[in-house]
């Protein structure tokens, strides 16, 4: 077993009859034990999974400022890219009927993160740019900071420890929860923030009202400046 991602526990013979009508054989059972060794996984698929992952959170540390808008996009991109390879890797050591498995668990949740923090930087790109709401473009900003890295760890913390035999829930268990955690904490922390972007236009549409109202405001006959200097 050198060389492979397998331990080798026993190996034992035995017999047993194999009759099929008239015919009768003793035929012979080698039964060997293996038992998988998860380095090998560990250091070819879960690190590089979370170090993309990692890079994947960094985008919103990045300067925001105009110049950074591509990197920025570019960066989530790759990293979602990137990781695709991955999971195809990781995919090969699995027949192509191989029921949906932790591993899968695994890559789908990194997956969906990764989708979460390039919607979530698109989000506060827009805001800051486009909307021109440049104090809620920032804070949406430096709340990524926050709330990406903290479902990274949470969703990946209770799929280590629910994962294998020893684990405290089953896979169908596990993934409802995961996902549950990603759409309530990602979902309501978008529509906590579309809440703000409507309340920041409407409250930027009254000023820019008020600001015209008192441009067309009429002056008042003694306080013209042209009728003073005429005098």
């Amino acid at each position: 077993m050198k060389g492979y991602s397998y331990k080798f526990v026993d190996v034992g013979a035995t017999t047993f009859k194999d009759v099929d009508g008239a015919l009768k054989k003793s035929r012979g059972l080698l039964t060997i034990s293996v038992k998988h060794d998860g380095a090998q996984y560990t250091q070819t698929h879960l690190i590089p999974s979370f170090l993309v992952v990692c890079i994947s959170c960094g985008i919103f540390y990045f300067p925001f400022v105009a110049p950074f808008i591509t990197p920025r996009v570019a960066l989530s991109i790759l990293a979602l890219l990137a990781f695709t390879n991955l999971t195809i890797q990781s995919n090969k050591a699995l027949p192509d009927s191989a029921p949906f498995n932790w591993n899968d668990l695994l890559n789908q949740t990194l997956l969906t993160l990764m989708f979460s923090n390039v919607f979530l930087n698109i989000l506060s790109e827009v805001c800051f740019h486009q909307l021109k709401l440049d104090d809620l473009g920032r804070s949406i900003n430096h709340e990524n900071k926050v709330v990406a890295p903290f479902v990274f760890i949470l969703s990946v913390g209770i799929l280590l420890t629910a994962a294998g035999p020893g684990g405290f829930m089953s896979l169908g268990h596990a993934a409802i929860v995961v996902k549950l955690i990603i759409f309530v904490i990602v979902g309501g922390f978008i529509a906590f923030n579309t809440r703000r972007i409507r309340t920041s236009l409407a409250r930027k549409d009254a000023e820019d009202k008020a600001k015209v109202a008192e441009a067309l405001k009429p002056m008042p006959m003694g306080t013209n400046p042209n009728l003073k200097a005429s005098a």
